[in-house]
């Protein structure tokens, strides 16, 4: 760097979103870079021997507007980030690890026919810390460059970790709402379009890559109705497709810990497809148990079945009203008894019906 051109002050406090660490400022770029590839300007993430993370983008610029809080080239539900502020607060946050670890560069930023070196600086007109971008001269080569000094290897293992491009194969996809992930470090995991959110706000069999979750400004936290519903929806896709099996589906109605089994018993919109899989589920019990087997959720139910000599399956209360109408249920058997039982006593006193049944 030869001399600074000019310099943008961003009227961000050095202390804001105080428990970003460097995964969630790294984050903020990835985030950009997969919406630029998104956009067709080839992405490509990698760490040095130094331990510098370079993240880039062919043919993509920033551009000083970009520096806004708000600004954003990205509009609609399609993009990654949306806020116009993602990767200003990245920015930050490097800046404020740097200077707690003495490092002179928190990052460095290529773009067009700048250089962009954001420092933490004493303002002033405001009396206190703010971030400034320090801006210098360069040869422009076609790249948005973004360098990330100090990222040791335990740091770039769970940078990795986090964004599924880097390696993850195991998947079942569903196009409208996301992926099932199979392989065994995603379990209980939920990720965004490809980068981790968290982990799942109950137990769960899997991972989930989700299209369309809704999240909190620092995707930390997903909406639990849109959650829920993506779920729902890649298992009963993916059980009309023959990915996942009707047993599985068992399995997770049966366990009142694991988040599928939340999501399978709640559905905000029965369209066709749903009720094909409702519809699947109930053919499976069938065929398993045959079509006079009831399902029943207690002892006293078990009890009323044998009485009426009937076989009965033990299940959870959640898989019994899955079921539904789409298998015998014991209020249908013990109503035909009432009603046969009504032929032949006719003329007599209610209680003896009941007491006979």
């Amino acid at each position: 760097m030869t001399y600074c051109k000019k310099f943008f002050d961003l009227t961000i406090g050095p202390d804001y979103v105080p428990l970003w660490g460097i995964w969630e400022a790294v984050r903020e770029f990835i985030q950009n870079g997969l919406d630029g590839a998104q956009d067709g300007y080839p992405f490509d993430i990698q760490r040095g021997n130094n331990g510098t993370v370079v993240i880039r983008n062919k043919g993509a610029v920033l551009l000083p507007k970009h520096l806004i809080l708000g600004e954003t080239s990205k509009a609609g539900g399609e993009y990654r980030g949306q806020y116009g502020e993602g990767f200003k607060l990245g920015m930050m946050a490097l800046c404020r690890i740097a200077k707690a670890t003495g490092r002179d560069n928190a990052l460095v930023i290529h773009t067009g026919d700048e250089t962009w070196v954001p420092t933490i600086h004493k303002s002033e007109q405001y009396n206190t810390d703010i971030i400034r971008v320090n801006t210098y001269p360069k040869k422009a080569d076609g790249f948005l460059t973004i360098e990330i000094p100090g990222v040791n290897l335990t740091e770039w293992l769970k940078i990795q970790d986090r964004i599924l491009i880097l390696g993850f194969q195991k998947k079942q996809s569903v196009e409208q709402y996301g992926e099932l992930l199979l392989e065994e470090k995603c379990k209980g995991s939920l990720f965004c379009k490809g980068l981790w959110v968290s982990a799942l706000p109950a137990p769960s069999k899997y991972g989930y890559n989700m299209m369309q979750v809704g999240l909190d400004r620092d995707r930390k936290m997903a909406d639990n109705d849109s959650l829920k519903t993506s779920i729902s929806g890649i298992l009963s896709k993916l059980c009309l497709d023959d990915k996942v099996s009707c047993r599985e589906i068992f399995e997770m109605l049966g366990n009142e810990q694991c988040i599928e089994f939340d999501a399978l018993r709640w559905y905000p919109t029965y369209n066709g497809e749903w009720l094909k899989f409702k519809e699947k589920i109930g053919a499976f019990w069938k065929e398993t148990y045959g079509e006079k087997a009831i399902p029943v959720t207690s002892p006293q139910e078990q009890a009323l079945a044998a009485s009426l000599g009937q076989h009965c399956v033990a299940v959870s209360s959640a898989l019994k009203a899955f079921l539904g109408e789409r298998v015998l249920q014991l209020s249908d058997v013990k109503a035909a008894k009432q009603h046969e039982v009504s032929k032949v006593y006719a003329n007599e006193d209610l209680d003896e019906r009941e007491a006979y049944i």
